[in-house]
């Protein structure tokens, strides 16, 4: 991990470095607010052997904190429809 992290900001004006900023404002203002504590783990069947994507995807859910609510969609265990279906959902609800 490095100390100090550096990036840029892709902005050109300072209306946009502004907007830019009250964005990020916002986002970290709703940190709280229910969405930022949702995660959706999404694997694959694995028609063709590559991996164990389930096995993969359980295993980042033990990185999570205590507090994450997690929501597996493994085509495994549920038909492409209802997996899609309640994926879009979820990113439509933030």
């Amino acid at each position: 991990m490095p100390e100090v992290a550096i990036g840029r900001l892709p902005v050109l004006t300072s209306e946009e470095l502004l907007a830019y900023v009250q964005k990020v404002a916002a986002c970290e203002a709703a940190a709280g607010a229910g969405w930022s504590d949702r995660v959706f783990l999404v694997a694959d069947d694995n028609p063709y052997g590559l991996g164990d994507f389930r096995q993969e995807s359980d295993s980042m859910a033990a990185l999570l904190p205590p507090t994450a609510v997690v929501e597996r969609l493994y085509l495994a265990e549920q038909p492409a429809a209802v997996v899609r279906q309640r994926l879009v959902a979820g990113i439509g609800e933030g």
